[in-house]
């Protein structure tokens, strides 16, 4: 299993929190689009309740009694339908205004619910790459996890075997000290006295051999036939 770079888990983390930060931002600002919207629709319920109050106002003044010289019932209230009348063209015009200040304004939280829902949209793309990445922040902590663990195992068993080996070796040192023990005292002191006599035997060897290569070059006796003359002798 491959290790896992410590640079990798920093670097997701980094991507988490800054898709974490950029999720908030989002909503924060799609809340404040909603609100503008919330507004733009409570102005419009008072320009419909105007609109129609206007009209109602309108329809009222075409429809009261007139006498027989054409004019209206009432001449002491004419000045004050005349009045009636510059308040409703007043109000006409303030609604025709507040018509085409709506349309903008309508046109404008249109855009906003546009806006909106690109916010959300890229609010559930952040919120997917936002879950990718913090699965698989999740995926490297297990394999660290896991890795840990491997590696944990792996000293277990070779500090096991290394010691099952030091045991061993404890056992076969206290067997042969065991066995050193039961040996004679004396057995040492022999082996030496064998030693020192084969070395005392082997130059002795060595002087017999220069003493007969003397005496053969003395009398003219190859070497060779009394090597064969002594081995004959000691075949007899």
């Amino acid at each position: 299993m491959a290790l896992v770079g410590i640079h990798d888990c920093t670097r997701l983390h980094e991507e988490n929190e800054r898709l974490k930060k950029r999720i908030q931002q989002l909503r924060v600002e799609r809340t404040e689009l909603e609100r503008e919207l919330a507004g733009f629709r409570e102005r419009q319920r008072i320009e419909d309740i105007l609109e129609g109050h206007v009209r109602k106002r309108t329809s009222m003044t075409q429809t009261e009694p007139c006498d027989l010289d054409g004019g209206h019932l009432g001449g002491g209230r004419r000045g004050k339908r005349a009045s009636e009348s510059e308040v409703v063209e007043k109000l006409l015009t303030m609604q025709q205004q507040a018509r085409i200040l709506y349309e903008k304004e309508l046109k404008k939280g249109a855009d906003h619910v546009q806006m909106i829902t690109a916010q959300n949209g890229k609010i559930l793309e952040l919120q997917k790459e936002l879950t990718k990445a913090e699965r698989q922040v999740k995926q490297l902590e297990n394999d660290k996890l896991k890795l840990k663990k491997q590696l944990s195992a792996v000293s277990d068993y070779r500090v096991q075997s290394l010691q099952r080996k030091i045991d061993a070796l404890k056992e076969e040192n206290a067997n042969l000290r065991s066995e050193l023990r039961g040996l004679d005292s004396d057995f040492f002191n022999e082996i030496e006295d064998i030693k020192f006599a084969l070395d005392q035997a082997v130059r002795l060897n060595q002087r017999y051999e220069k003493c007969f290569q003397h005496l053969c070059s003395k009398y003219g006796i190859p070497l060779d036939s009394w090597q064969l003359g002594l081995r004959t002798d000691n075949a007899v």
